[in-house]
């Protein structure tokens, strides 16, 4: 049965894991989706055992996202 799930999540996501696979434009992807990107590098500060515990790469950056704020429209359109 493992094997089946294994073909299918290939199959279905184009890999067998949980881990999502993006390219160099992830950041360039969050910002023309209304996002504001902060790369961080903390996890390089945190310790080995810190860094093991929760699953942290310590040569990869850590993203913070913030939703920029759409200007509010007041009024309705014509004719509504």
């Amino acid at each position: 049965m493992k094997y089946v799930v294994f073909i299918l999540k290939a199959a279905l996501f184009g890999q067998s894991d949980h881990v999502r696979i993006y390219g160099r434009d992830y950041v360039d992807r969050l910002e023309k989706a209304g996002f504001r990107v902060t790369a961080e590098s903390y996890p390089r500060d945190l310790g080995h055992n810190i860094i093991k515990r929760y699953g942290l790469s310590e040569d990869e950056d850590i993203f913070f996202c913030t939703k920029l704020r759409m200007k509010r429209v007041t009024g309705s359109p014509k004719g509504i």
